[in-house]
Parts: C-alpha cells; structure tokens; sequence
C-alpha cells in the first residue's frame, strides 16, 4: 500500500506549485458556500480543535481557519445555549 501511495501521490510539489499558490493567495473572488447549519457547526468545532495544537495554533493557516470559523459561530449559534457551548469551544481551560 506504501508504495502505491508513493506513486499516486510523489513527496515532490509541482513546479508550476509555488506560481499557482501565490496566484491563489492573490485571488479574492468569493466562494460561496451552502451547507445546513450542522455541518457548519462541525466545522467551527474541527477549527477549534486544530487550534489546540501547539505547533498549528501560530500558524497563518490556523489563524485564518479561527476567524472564519468565528464567523460561522455567529451564524449558527441561534440560541443562548448553542451560544454559550460554541463560545467555550474556544476556551481549553473547559476542555474535557
């Protein structure tokens, strides 16, 4: 199996890569996304996880995922309860 997954997917990036990315990087056409308010919210909390690791947490990747998924909690949290879980999905002195 190693070696099939070697050779569908080399440890090697594309030269075109670094152009491509960076073009990428520049776009700032909107995507808009549709998806129910659940889905949201499992994505908002895989965010809030990822943000936990020490060596993401810094990153601008992880960074950036926090802000959108900031953005998401405003949208699906509808109610007090769902407000105030949502909010301490962000606190790690609460996690489990």
């Amino acid at each position: 199996m190693a070696n099939r997954l070697r050779k569908n997917y080399p440890r090697t990036v594309p030269d075109d890569f670094a152009r491509e990315f960076q073009a990428l990087y520049l776009d700032n056409t909107r995507v808009p996304l549709t998806m129910d308010r659940y889905t949201w919210w499992c994505l908002m909390s895989a965010v809030q996880l990822a943000s936990r690791h020490p060596k993401a947490a810094k990153t601008a990747p992880i960074r950036n995922a926090v802000e959108v998924a900031r953005q998401i909690q405003l949208i699906v949290t509808t109610t007090p309860a769902l407000r105030q879980v949502a909010e301490q999905g962000w606190d790690q002195i609460l996690d489990l």
